[in-house]
């Protein structure tokens, strides 16, 4: 309240709180970017073998940093994200220059979110929630999904080519539709998150019921399996994700090159 000069009184209106406008901004471009990302690795995943590391480096280490920094210091978000930022970019990389753990992280990415989907989406759910403590339970939910993690990280070292292929495939499928499930605030991947506090299905907007429940999971199911065939049919046939392999002649052919056609 401010009083003008001949003694009438006029309200001031607090300013708008145009940060968090922005960042609200920057979180729907970030699920755009997301979206867009993720339909290039379903549909091209083993293809760009290199590209796709950086990203799933990056981003790792850009939302691990970024929470960490919410979570325990008072730095303003721009601040925040430029040293997520950072962080992401040395995470991506490293999963360059270290192509193996790049490969493993991919695998345990998927092994990771099969896990957390099984678990959350079945009676596992219920079974785990209902029949333990709530911290047991979180210990259980965590062992289920670095337990698969960890072994379809080592299959996809051993078998990269067609292991890649599988969870870019599904990965980018993920990646898809929990950011529409986001962007059109559905909550249906929600559930997921609740599993760590022992809460039920009536908290999220989970329900068989639902369409926006089989919008979101059959959409995942429809382009995870798309992709693999998109993928095996076209964009990765023929490529192999170490040159000295793609570049090997096949057997028979004529190694000196002054006698080829």
């Amino acid at each position: 309240m401010t009083q003008k000069p001949n003694g009438t009184s006029t309200d001031k209106k607090a300013p708008a709180d145009n940060n968090s406008t922005i960042m609200n901004y920057v979180d729907i471009g970030i699920m755009v970017a997301t979206i867009v990302v993720g339909l290039v690795w379903c549909i091209a995943g083993y293809r760009l073998v290199k590209p796709v590391l950086f990203v799933a480096g990056f981003a790792l280490l850009y939302f691990i940093v970024f929470n960490l920094l919410v979570a325990h210091t008072n730095l303003s978000s721009w601040i925040s994200v430029g040293i997520s930022a950072g962080a992401g970019l040395l995470g991506g990389i490293m999963l360059l220059l270290l192509f193996k753990i790049g490969v493993f992280l991919m695998g345990f990415i998927f092994g990771a979110v099969v896990a957390t989907v099984v678990v959350a989406f079945t009676p596992l759910n219920g079974i785990i929630v209902k029949t333990v403590a709530s911290t047991v339970s979180v210990w259980v939910f965590l062992a289920c999904i670095i337990g698969l993690g960890i072994f379809v990280g080592i299959a996809a070292v051993l078998l990269t080519r067609p292991i890649f292929i599988f969870v870019t495939a599904w990965n980018g499928a993920y990646m898809i539709f929990a950011s529409v499930d986001k962007l059109a605030s559905w909550n249906i991947l929600a559930v997921i998150t609740k599993v760590f506090h022992g809460r039920t299905f009536q908290q999220t907007l989970f329900s068989w019921t639902n369409y926006q429940t089989y919008v979101v999971l059959g959409g995942i199911l429809i382009f995870g399996f798309a992709g693999m065939i998109i993928q095996a049919r076209f964009t990765a046939r023929g490529w192999h994700h170490d040159p000295a392999v793609r570049d090997r002649k096949p057997k028979g052919q004529d190694e000196i090159p002054l006698l080829e056609p």
